[in-house]
């Protein structure tokens, strides 16, 4: 029993860790294709005489 806990436990937590850095690298990829999608909607406006950031 002590033998399944050692080894359940551990595996648990890095299966928890795995989804949820496949969901974040989910959100990330959605939130650069909305950002993408919004600059392509909403240009910045060239100023002359300054720099772009």
């Amino acid at each position: 029993m002590l033998l399944v806990t050692i080894i359940l436990f551990p595996l648990t937590f890095l299966y928890i860790f795995i989804r949820a850095c496949q969901e974040e690298r989910k959100m990330n990829e959605e939130e650069k294709r909305i950002r993408k999608e919004w600059d392509k909607e909403h240009p910045i406006p060239r100023i002359p005489g300054y720099r772009q950031l």
